[in-house]
């Protein structure tokens, strides 16, 4: 019975534990972002959608927020923490009363096994004398638990595998093929065969324009390049 309710309380986190939903389309980062539009409003009960553009903005209002003494074009490593607390805001179930939900059931347990094991007036002594005090006992201290886990998250995310970083960096390296591939395809001059009767031709890449389409895809608005190294 605990382990079930633990496994759905893990599950209800998983599915509604984050603040938003984020879609995972479009990887292409334009000017377009605006820090200053609004975004759909959090749901304490389940995560809000967030298209790709709205995250980006999401992401850039965090930025303007929390801007430091960082140059501008380079990011306060503190955005990354922000970010983490808004995104695992949600609490679908508070946490403390999964805690009471799984000392009732090992409180009644306990006194049905009593009732089953033991004459009634045996009960009442070992239920007063030993069970409750037993089960408070287990109950603070996983509520001390909580507390301590509850402080643990409001310090700052660390990593102790090399996921995160590859992660990062595949999603950089999809962004910055597409790019070069819509470049490649811009310079790419068509030619048609002469000696040919079809519609055949030949093709030949504009270095010096794949050279200028590609320095030019890169966004000058800083926060917007921010948005990049994150």
């Amino acid at each position: 019975m605990v382990q079930r309710l633990n496994a759905n309380f893990s599950e209800e986190l998983r599915k509604s534990g984050h603040t938003y939903f984020i879609e995972r389309t479009g990887y292409v980062i334009t000017s377009e972002i605006d820090g200053h539009m609004p975004i759909p409003s959090p749901n304490p009960t389940k995560p809000v959608k967030l298209s790709r553009n709205e995250s980006l903005r999401w992401v850039v209002k965090a930025i303007i927020r929390n801007r430091g003494r960082e140059l501008q074009g380079n990011f306060n490593p503190l955005i990354i923490r922000e970010l983490f607390w808004e995104q695992s805001g949600n609490k679908p179930t508070p946490w403390a009363d999964h805690i009471e939900d799984v000392v009732d059931v090992c409180r009644r347990f306990l006194h049905e096994l009593l009732q089953d094991l033991c004459p009634k007036d045996v009960q009442s002594r070992l239920s007063s004398a030993h069970i409750e005090d037993a089960v408070r006992a287990r109950s603070t201290a996983a509520v001390k638990e909580l507390e301590q886990l509850l402080v643990d998250l409001r310090e700052h995310p660390i990593k102790f595998n090399h996921y995160y970083t590859e992660t990062i960096e595949k999603c950089r390296m999809k962004r910055e093929s597409q790019s070069l591939a819509t470049c490649v395809e811009n310079a790419t001059i068509h030619t048609p065969l002469l000696s040919c009767q079809s519609t055949h031709s030949s093709a030949r890449i504009d270095i010096d324009r794949l050279s200028r389409e590609f320095g030019q895809s890169q966004n000058p608005d800083m926060d917007v390049y921010v948005v990049r190294l994150l």
